[in-house]
């Protein structure tokens, strides 16, 4: 246990700044979109004497942000443990595979995602509380999107399963790949989504015949037998199947991922 909370203290002490230098320039240029969406709505509110304001514009960025610093995070990590100067030290470290893959696991993954899921929820209420404040938007409408406690606790959780999901991927790819990892996992991953979204696709029946679930909660747009216009939704049961598909398939990745580091420290 201490070998293990020494090699903590280590990697935690070597790339803590890179933490920082990510969530500064984050919030940075967080800022300066919400100052462009802020100003874009009070102009066209005046031009067309009623309220437009993208708040899309705001809370699409910060869920894509979650996967993308996730990618930076895992690549901060495998750097940290495979850079050629760092290879020897890492490699004679006295702990066990198992104690290195858990090291990166908490810091780059478990440590990353809590403080982003709390940063952004702490940026967003903030973000909102100063866009309710603004003259224009009182005039017309208070946005309350992420006030709601039920709405933001099941965003959260959604994000933290497609930033484990993606990062599940990279952990495999950064471990097999030999030269340029980020490249190549992002080259297979696209090809493997794409063939898998073909596949579902054709499975429409299975699903309810309307659509592709994993495009969306919606599964599609028809009229009813009586006339009537009406959306169909994914049932409980495929929620619950797609659940079961983001928690199982990082764990499968995430357990490939132990067992290619093992793979390459006896390289």
């Amino acid at each position: 246990m201490k070998t293990f909370l020494n090699l903590l203290r280590k990697e935690w002490s070597e790339n803590a700044k890179y933490f920082l230098y990510y969530y500064l320039g984050f919030t940075i240029i967080f800022i300066g979109l919400v100052a462009y969406v802020c100003y874009d709505g009070y102009v066209k509110t005046q031009e067309y004497n009623a309220f437009v304001f993208s708040y899309d514009i705001i809370f699409t960025p910060m869920v894509f942000s979650f996967p993308v610093g996730g990618i930076i995070s895992i690549y901060w990590g495998y750097k940290s443990l495979f850079k050629k100067e760092k290879i020897l030290q890492t490699l004679t470290l006295p702990a066990s595979n198992l104690q290195k893959w858990l090291c990166l696991f908490m810091i780059y993954s478990l440590l990353f995602s809590l403080i982003s899921i709390f940063w952004n929820s702490i940026l967003m209420v903030l973000i909102e509380k100063f866009i309710n404040s603004l003259e224009f938007v009182q005039r017309y409408e208070k946005i309350n999107f992420w006030a709601i406690k039920g709405i933001r606790t099941e965003i959260s959780i959604n994000i933290l399963l497609i930033l484990l999901f993606v990062q599940s991927i990279f952990y495999v790819g950064l471990f097999h790949f030999k030269k340029y990892g980020i490249i190549k996992t992002l080259l297979v991953s696209a090809i493997v989504v794409y063939l898998f979204f073909e596949h579902t696709s054709s499975m429409t029946g299975f699903f309810g015949g309307y659509n592709n679930p994993f495009k969306g909660g919606e599964l599609g747009l028809g009229i009813d037998e009586d006339g009537y216009f009406a959306i169909y939704k994914n049932s409980k049961f495929i929620e619950f199947l797609l659940f079961i598909f983001m928690l199982s398939v990082p764990i499968i990745l995430f357990i490939t991922s132990y067992f290619k580091l093992k793979e390459r420290e006896l390289r």
